[in-house]
């Protein structure tokens, strides 16, 4: 695709700012208060050769004070659900949230606004059915990547493990020719670590499941809510039909299997692979003034799942990258590094727009500062993380203290940084991290239930508060976070 570049002037924080707000910020700075606010003289903006910056906190504080005000972030979170919705890297609103995305830059003030042709997978879901046999239906839902069963479903009997680790101990003999019922728990975590134990059943289960002669593989959602089925991509090396089923239908299954000494299940998934698709990822840039070449990347990705609307999944970081640059253009004048934002194509089913990007832009990867993705939903953040090196701990921990006036602690633990970013973390390029609650995420991830009825307008506005915060102080602050070191290079996943 042809980039289209397109250049914005961007109104001043001040104008942004309701007026009661900027008469308090005036006068926490030593700054007169103006009368009326048509007596207020205008920030100067980039085209007007800025005067000296102020202090970099007082620029942060500024910053959160719009932030959270603001409106934006959540209007913006529920445009890409309404307006598009659900969005399947490579499926027919792929080229409707490409479009999104370009207006949106656009009307945040981004500079070099643009698309990089990514080539995708592309994969097509069709009806989901199963039942208990002489017994009650399984409400259901394949997971994404799966193989379709025969047209007229298949037929066999279960055999119900704690988790994959059992699963991997189990005698082929004793699978061949069964249904394999992965029944592992999803926690209730803070911080999602109860998903990152669980995923594993999704992702390696049905290959696992493939490998020692079943027939199919279906697992309990990996969520945290009873009613709604959750997708969510399974290995590409799985060879069988492979669905989840929700909390509530695992638990009646569960409950069959332990009553009688053999239990059948009917499953009949329709889907299909395609050849791969043409998308793109969308970038745009707030140029840098004094460092151009340097980049403070802000990521999210574009696609969604093709059940419910995306809002939260990852309109939510959309929404929360753009509102980020939006605010950061209106500062007054440039950042002395370049911000650029990207929204990635499909993440959800290979990552491919992370790995597309690494690709393209390798030889900039040196001067790759920093990455900040967005994708941990729409709930209020909670805690800053730093992956770099050790000597620049200090620089993060400046920063970090930033971000304690919105209730933002500061961690000691890694970063991980991000999905799409791990490419880009595999070259050392550092992560600041700004975690999100994730005590309700998993009710609604991967699942119909992701609407904009789920959308937290406070969490987007305070999220985007910090973004914005930490954005503008590292592309200001004259030393940078290092490289991360080789043996932290790895991906969790």
């Amino acid at each position: 695709m042809r980039p289209a570049v397109v250049h914005c002037t961007r109104p001043p924080l001040e104008a942004l700012l309701p007026v009661a707000l900027v008469v308090a910020a005036a006068c926490a700075h030593d700054s007169p208060a103006p009368a009326t606010p048509a007596a207020r003289t205008p920030a100067p903006t980039i085209a007007t050769a800025p005067a000296a910056p102020p202090p970099l906190e007082a620029t942060v504080q500024r910053l959160q004070q719009v932030a959270l005000a603001s409106k934006n972030g959540e209007r913006l979170a529920r445009s890409l659900a309404t307006d598009v919705g659900a969005r399947i890297a490579g499926g027919p609103k792929d080229r409707a949230a490409i479009e999104w995305a370009l207006r949106a830059m656009k009307e945040a003030g981004l500079s070099r606004v643009r698309t990089e042709p990514v080539k995708v997978p592309r994969w097509e879901r069709g009806a989901a059915a199963a039942e208990i046999v002489g017994g009650q239906r399984l409400r259901v839902l394949a997971l994404g990547g799966s193989i379709a069963t025969p047209a007229r479903g298949l037929e066999g009997e279960v055999t119900e493990f704690a988790d994959t680790e059992a699963l991997e101990k189990a005698d082929p003999a004793t699978l061949k020719g069964r249904i394999v019922f992965i029944n592992q728990t999803t926690r209730r975590e803070r911080d999602g670590s109860g998903y990152g134990d669980a995923v594993g059943a999704r992702f390696q289960g049905p290959r696992l499941a493939g490998e020692k002669g079943a027939i199919a593989a279906i697992i309990r959602s990996i969520g945290t809510d009873a009613e709604a089925p959750h997708t969510g991509a399974t290995s590409r090396k799985a060879t069988v039909p492979s669905a989840a089923l929700s909390g509530e239908s695992a638990d009646a299954l569960h409950a069959v299997i332990t009553g009688k000494k053999r239990t059948r299940v009917r499953l009949s998934l329709q889907a299909e692979w395609h050849e791969d698709a043409d998308s793109a990822n969308v970038l745009g840039e707030i140029q840098g003034s004094e460092e151009p070449d340097q980049i403070v990347l802000l990521g999210a990705h574009l696609d969604s799942w093709d059940v419910g609307q995306g809002a939260v999944d990852d309109g939510a970081g959309c929404a929360i990258v753009l509102e980020a640059a939006r605010l950061i253009g209106a500062v007054g004048h440039p950042p002395r590094r370049t911000i650029r934002v990207v929204l990635f194509a499909a993440e959800e089913i290979g990552l491919s727009g992370g790995d597309a990007y690494a690709k393209t832009h390798a030889a900039e990867a040196p001067l790759h500062v920093v990455t900040m993705e967005a994708d941990m939903g729409t709930a209020r953040a909670y805690a800053a993380r730093f992956l770099g090196s050790t000597e620049a701990r200090p620089h993060f921990e400046r920063i970090a203290a930033m971000l304690r006036p919105l209730g933002i602690a500061t961690e000691a633990r890694d970063a991980f940084g991000g999905a799409d970013m791990g490419e880009l973390r595999s070259l050392g390029v550092p992560a600041f991290e700004i975690a999100q609650d994730f005590t309700s995420y998993f009710d609604v991830h991967h699942s119909e239930n992701d609407t904009v009825a789920k959308i937290d307008a406070d969490g987007i506005a305070q999220t985007a508060a910090a973004y914005a915060s930490a954005a503008w102080a590292i592309a200001q602050m004259n030393d940078g976070f290092g490289r991360i070191p080789e043996v932290k290079r790895g991906s969790k996943w």
